[in-house]
């Protein structure tokens, strides 16, 4: 895989969340735990970077649920490698009693919008608001909150995160 510079890293998490799309904390989380580690820390500013980023691309769009969304569980399903062994000793996620399922499956297929969202016909849109008003982290997340602010990648943006350059689109 080529490498992928922070920005492009970030839409490309927020990118295969779906059409549920990602609340910011999911997101600090997905980019913490990014199967190809991010070689940066991701202090506050940097976050304020990203937040930057994203207010000036079309290919998102942000949205008020109207009730939080708990974090996933995240799971490293190389974690449970025996290393002397060198076999699987994990059970799959939905095995395990402390696994609670966040993105249930309501499939969504209304002209060029594809995917599953439970929260499709009651989210709000609020993109104009947070672009208009340009509208700081901090702002968004006193004002909407940290986990019933979503973004949502583009249609186009998620089948991209899905097949990447090089695989033929439909």
């Amino acid at each position: 895989m080529l490498a992928m510079d922070i920005f492009e890293t970030c839409l490309n998490e927020i990118s295969l969340e779906g059409l549920d799309g990602v609340t910011i904390s999911t997101l600090w989380l997905r980019l913490i735990h990014r199967e190809h580690k991010i070689n940066v820390n991701l202090s506050d500013d940097l976050k304020n970077h990203l937040w930057e980023f994203l207010l000036e691309i079309s290919e998102v769009e942000f949205y008020q649920l109207q009730h939080e969304r708990e974090d996933p569980a995240i799971f490293d399903r190389f974690s449970g490698l025996d290393v002397q062994s060198g076999k699987r000793i994990a059970m799959a996620p939905d095995e395990l009693d402390l696994h609670t399922e966040v993105y249930n499956v309501k499939p969504i297929n209304r002209g060029n919008v594809k995917g599953s969202c439970c929260s499709y016909e009651t989210r709000q849109d609020i993109t104009w608001i947070i672009r208009d008003e340009k509208l700081s982290l901090t702002d968004v997340i006193t004002r909407f909150g940290l986990k019933r602010f979503v973004i949502v990648a583009s249609q186009w943006q998620r089948e991209r995160a899905l097949a990447p350059p090089g695989v033929m689109h439909r």
